[in-house]
């Protein structure tokens, strides 16, 4: 049957919260659903069960950016637990060691915050 283009301009911006990128793109998603299987707009039988979302990269971006932001603060408690333990064995002290924790902590939070 060939390609049928679909033109829609989003008021949406690409510096939103990743969060509110997402329920846009679950929202589109769910248009183009809708699209596909109302009759009245002539969308070949042949067809219904085809069809992409083509955008200038900002749908995928907020799936990324909230993998990423998940990542970063995991990626941070495995690094001060795994500090925790050396400092812990490095001084052998456990007031010693959950001091520069909670610093390197505090220190962390202030520059992500």
């Amino acid at each position: 049957q060939g390609i049928i283009p679909l033109e829609a301009k989003l008021s949406a911006s690409r510096a939103m919260p990743f969060e509110d990128g997402q329920a846009l793109a679950e929202r589109w998603d769910q248009w183009f659903e809708n699209y596909k299987a109302d009759p009245a707009k002539r969308y070949p039988a042949t067809m219904k069960g085809t069809g992409v979302v083509v955008d200038a990269g900002f749908l995928h971006y907020y799936y990324l950016q909230g993998t990423l932001v998940s990542e970063c603060y995991s990626g941070i408690a495995l690094s001060l637990g795994l500090a925790a333990l050396v400092l812990l064995l490095a001084t052998q002290n456990v007031i010693i060691a959950l001091a520069a924790t909670a610093t390197i902590t505090f220190i962390v939070a202030s520059t992500i915050s």
